[in-house]
């Protein structure tokens, strides 16, 4: 898993966005410094009456906007908004000090990722008024304020940045949780496809072969060869006992990662190949094979992905070329592929293999309205999941043969 998808899933698991909610922390601290300063300004200072209660109410606003939810942001910008304008108004008379909850209000207004630009554009614009407002409210004494001036401007502008520069975090933390729900999506999407290729593969071979086996047991009833469709009868018994252990097989596959599962055997790989061979000419089927066993024992997903490409190109023969003989090679090209692009160094340096299904073109059999035309593409996605291999199917030899070649590497 990358740095993106941890944080992305951090932050998807912290719950609600942080921008628009309860800046807690922010608050408290901000709190904390505006009150102390406060104290401090009225016990060595003496202000007017009004000053005490513009302060107040600032005080009071900032607390009830911290206690708002985030399901009534019409009265949290109300709140906020009447924050800038106290904090303006007393931002001169207090030096600077009073206007702590002009900058707080200026920041959430500016960093609300929900609400447009152009409202945070009118809260910097009344924040300006308010300031306006204050200084010539400034007691005659006071008029003295340049150093005051310039630090309230400087705090609107820095106050003003900070609400941006939060609004682009909040933006941020919103896209990485939606990068976190399409990727939980497209894991979920996967897991799909997984289903269903797997279950496309038992079902497709399994019952297509049950439907040749019960067409030629009526085909030999008819004809009164009672004792061959009685052994054909139990020869389909065998092709759905077969099934169901390829079922049981696909779930547990479905239930753990192949990627991790141990390596299979080369001779157990070989096997597993020669018994569909041997399935398909026990369904009548005419195969020409050979197959060279794997010098070592090959990762479960190659292995698997060989298995069901032999098994889906067997039953496109059966279906789409009924009665025509059928070749299946296995065999081991060392170094780098001749044939196909370039792999990765690290898949050349132990070989390939390539397996190769070929039939001649011929009229469709009775199975071949059984199929969804999803066989090739689960053959290009179990291919896809392997590092370094290829897919080539088609019509070659002038339009005479259909040909599945599958390159993996060892």
């Amino acid at each position: 898993m990358t740095f993106s998808s941890r944080a992305a899933d951090a932050i998807a698991r912290a719950g609600a966005p942080r921008g628009g909610g309860r800046s807690w922390l922010f608050s408290v601290i901000w709190g904390g410094v505006f009150a102390f300063g406060l104290a401090s300004m009225f016990a060595t200072t003496h202000r007017a009456p009004w000053v005490w209660l513009a302060c107040a109410l600032g005080i009071i606003g900032w607390i009830v906007r911290t206690l708002l939810p985030d399901t009534m942001p019409r009265r949290q910008f109300g709140f906020e908004l009447g924050m800038i304008v106290v904090g303006g108004l007393v931002a001169f008379e207090a030096n600077v000090l009073g206007g702590v909850p002009l900058a707080v209000g200026l920041v959430l207004v500016i960093g609300r990722l929900e609400r447009p630009v152009r409202v945070g554009v009118v809260a910097f614009v009344v924040a300006v008024a308010a300031l306006g407002a204050g200084l010539l409210l400034t007691s005659s004494e006071s008029r003295d304020l340049g150093g005051v001036i310039v630090g309230s401007l400087a705090m609107l502008v820095i106050s003003a940045l900070v609400g941006v520069s939060r609004r682009q975090v909040n933006a941020a933390e919103l896209r990485l949780r939606e990068l976190a729900e399409q990727r939980r999506r497209a894991e979920r999407l996967d897991d799909h496809a997984r289903v269903a290729r797997d279950l496309h593969d038992v079902l497709a071979h399994g019952l297509g072969a049950l439907v040749v086996q019960l067409d030629a047991v009526d085909a030999l009833l008819e004809s009164g060869r009672v004792d061959e469709a009685a052994a054909r009868v139990r020869s389909s018994r065998t092709l759905a006992v077969d099934g169901l252990r390829d079922a049981r097989r696909a779930v547990d596959a479905l239930r753990s990662d192949e990627t991790d599962a141990a390596p299979v055997p080369a001779g157990d790989a070989t096997a597993a190949l020669a018994e569909l061979i041997e399935a398909h000419r026990a369904l009548g089927g005419e195969v020409d094979a050979r197959l060279a066993a794997p010098p070592r024992a090959l990762p479960a997903l190659t292995a698997t992905a060989l298995r069901r490409i032999l098994q889906e190109a067997l039953s496109n023969a059966r279906k789409h070329a009924a009665g025509q003989p059928v070749t299946v090679e296995l065999r081991r090209v060392p170094g780098a592929r001749p044939s196909m692009a370039a792999a990765p160094v690290a898949a050349a340096d132990h070989g390939r293999l390539v397996l190769e299904v070929t039939n001649p073109l011929g009229a469709a059999g009775a199975a071949a309205t059984t199929g969804g035309g999803h066989g090739l593409a689960g053959m290009e996605e179990r291919v896809s999941e392997i590092e370094g291999a290829e897919l080539r199917t088609g019509v070659e030899g002038a339009g005479t043969r259909f040909v599945v070649r599958a390159e993996v590497p060892e």
